[in-house]
């Protein structure tokens, strides 16, 4: 994600019955402005803008401070506790990041995108006394909303997660209002070496729970095969790759296939820059709405995606978090080599269809299917 936010801020005016958000000089989506109205509603506080940065048409996240709205001092006395401030990227660093590579599954899976009852809003315990930074969230997709808001409930006691403020779905939005977390990226350059430790420690923790009802993700291995076929039908179409590569592509995946020896519960979008650290310790896991059922692999392979270097520490790192056969390590390095030129396929066609240039994934991806065959 990138965390260079606009400095202005913005302001809710209503005009015609309508939300219009103003920030700073400009005018920005329709979905932020449902999304900050959903939290003006939900908090019954003021709402600031002072971030926003993912603004696509299906997805939106806003960084904003929250403050009470109401007149009655012994009311704004007595209405509960703020939640304890935070900092994320929440990507997108919340959703998804807008200044690297998007290794999301989202748009080329085949998940259930219907949306839970419209106009569910749970507002219990969400009423701010003192101003709070908070990550809100909305999107088209009620399926990622409500991936997110499992995974984080499923993660909550174990890892350090934004904790849940608010959620509002009604026909065609789905919000979510999320503490602010605070850390760097474990690939920022200042950031230790041990970030990435602690990164693949978080993992093992991911995977060792329960994927309670979520559904699979396409690195599931009844899955996996046909999302290459769909990326690699999808990046003809959109002339990123020519015959060829397409060709190259398949037999990869083909020669570097091996099935997990189980399925567990993944992030789906483990991104370095979803994994916030102060110090080397982990203080933040975003990001969640591509998690479910999957291989553990194609969480290691997102991770290292654009840090190839480190693929055999991390693999180490993972191993020592928990009891681990040897001969685990080894088939975590091939499965992760499998995954590895489906994820820069699925970030090329991410970014190529939302205007942004696709020629470093494919590059990545050219050099990955170089490689001599394992």
């Amino acid at each position: 994600m990138n965390r260079n936010f606009l400095p202005s801020t913005a302001t809710i005016a209503t005009i015609s019955g309508h939300h219009d958000l103003m920030f700073g000089s400009g005018r920005l989506s329709p979905l932020v402005a449902d999304g900050v109205a959903a939290a003006t509603n939900a908090l019954d506080a003021e709402v600031e803008v002072i971030g926003v940065p993912v603004d696509l048409d299906e997805r939106a996240v806003a960084i904003c401070i929250v403050g009470d709205q109401s007149s009655d001092p012994d009311t704004r006395a007595t209405s509960g506790s703020a939640t304890s401030d935070s900092d994320t990227s929440d990507s997108d660093t919340s959703d998804s990041a807008t200044s690297g590579p998007d290794t999301s599954d989202s748009d080329t899976s085949d998940s259930d995108t219907s949306g839970p009852d419209t106009s569910d809003s749970d507002t219990s315990d969400s009423v701010i006394t003192e101003p709070e930074r908070l990550v809100i969230k909305a999107t088209r997709n009620a399926d990622e909303a409500t991936r997110e808001r499992t995974a984080l409930t499923i993660l909550a006691a174990h890892l350090p997660v934004p904790e849940i403020r608010f959620e509002d779905t009604n026909d065609t939005v789905s919000t979510t209002g999320l503490t602010f977390l605070d850390g760097d990226p474990v690939d920022h350059r200042l950031a230790p070496d041990r970030g990435w430790t602690a990164a693949a420690s978080a993992l093992r923790t991911v995977h060792g729970l329960d994927p309670g009802g979520l559904s699979p993700t396409p690195s599931h291995p009844d899955h996996v095969r046909d999302w290459a076929d769909t990326l690699a039908a999808a990046a003809l179409e959109l002339g990123i790759i020519d015959a060829d590569v397409a060709e190259r592509f398949r037999v990869v995946i083909e020669l570097r296939e091996q099935s997990p020896p189980s399925t567990m519960l993944v992030h789906g979008d483990a991104s370095s820059q979803h994994f916030l650290q102060r110090g080397g310790s982990l203080t933040g896991l975003l990001d969640l709405g591509d998690a479910g059922q999957g291989d553990a692999a194609a969480d290691l392979a997102v991770l290292t995606l654009w840090a190839p270097e480190r693929i055999e520490s991390v693999v180490d790192a993972y191993c020592s978090a928990g009891q681990t056969d040897p001969a685990t390590a080894d088939d975590l390095l091939t499965r992760i080599a499998f995954h590895r030129p489906l994820r820069q396929l699925a970030a090329a066609i991410w970014n190529e269809q939302r205007g942004f240039s696709p020629t470093p994934f494919v590059v990545a991806l050219y050099e990955e299917l170089l490689k001599p065959a394992l």
